[in-house]
């Protein structure tokens, strides 16, 4: 989910009230965004009793709801949150009309339909909050831009750019055999080899460094890094990959040959064997 700096905002605005409206889609979710917009708000020597909060249905009610706060007169900002993708186009259209600034923070697959240069704007707050994202590939291509005609969006993320720009990205599997994505089952090497396509992270640079995408950059984005490797003092907590590197692993679908939890293997793979009959052809 983006994450906007109050930083942005102006002295005028901030000494009015600030509205926050939160879709209720998922809501578990995106409470976590009111509750460090709260933390933002204090950090920044604001008070928390200046927000007005609500409530709505989803994406486009916070835009509804948006324009009627602002036309009170009341608000020098209003922020808004929800798990939809069609919340930013829709965003700006609203702050258009809406006379006060106007902030989103939404499910991330919506950047991949943002325009270059708002998105460079948006890539210097990402970074300066330190956020992360995780993408899941094999969902996002399947849901996103589906109805569109040619040409298509990939619908995914901008994992690449978002590396580039040294903001935490990686990636994910969340649907196990469900109705988003009934093919899920929770590999994330063909998640990895899905996402690398989809990206076009297609050079030996990605390739070297193609596990950390579900294996370092994930633990940062769990905040268990001090917990988390191949080190003296940490939970002896490991899976062992067929493969010499990240591009033979990546290359040839590497199986799980060994997964250690906590000291205790709890799963060992034995080794393929293939037989073939007599080539009597051939005597």
């Amino acid at each position: 989910m983006n994450h906007i700096f109050l930083l942005s905002l102006s002295n005028h605005a901030l000494s009015q009230r600030i509205a926050f409206i939160q879709g209720h889609w998922h809501q578990d979710i995106v409470e976590k965004a009111y509750e460090a917009f709260i933390a933002e708000v204090e950090r920044c020597g604001l008070n928390a009793s200046q927000i007005d909060f609500s409530s709505v249905s989803g994406a486009y009610e916070i835009i509804l709801q948006a324009k009627v706060l602002a036309g009170s007169g009341r608000y020098g900002a209003i922020f808004g949150a929800d798990f939809m993708q069609e919340t930013p186009q829709a965003a700006r259209e609203g702050q258009i009309d809406a006379g006060a600034k106007l902030v989103c923070a939404t499910f991330t697959p919506a950047m991949h339909s943002y325009d270059n240069a708002y998105c460079s704007k948006l890539f210097l707050l990402l970074k300066r909050s330190g956020i992360n994202f995780v993408s899941c590939p094999t969902e996002s291509i399947h849901l996103q831009g589906r109805f569109d005609t040619y040409p298509k969006r990939r619908g995914v993320t901008r994992v690449k750019e978002l590396n580039a720009a040294g903001i935490n990205v990686c990636f994910a599997e969340d649907s196990i055999f469900d109705p988003w994505y009934s093919l899920g089952n929770g590999k994330l090497l063909r998640t990895l080899d899905f996402g690398l396509h989809i990206c076009q992270m297609m050079g030996y640079q990605d390739f070297s460094q193609a596990l950390s995408l579900f294996t370092d950059n994930s633990a940062r984005t769990l905040n268990i890094e001090a917990r988390y490797g191949i080190e003296v003092g940490k939970p002896a907590s490991f899976n062992l990959l067929e493969g010499e590197d990240d591009y033979s692993v990546l290359r040839t679908q590497g199986e799980v040959l060994l997964s250690v939890r906590h000291g205790e293997i709890i799963m060992q793979r034995e080794p393929a064997k293939i037989t073939t009959p007599p080539l009597a052809w051939l005597m």
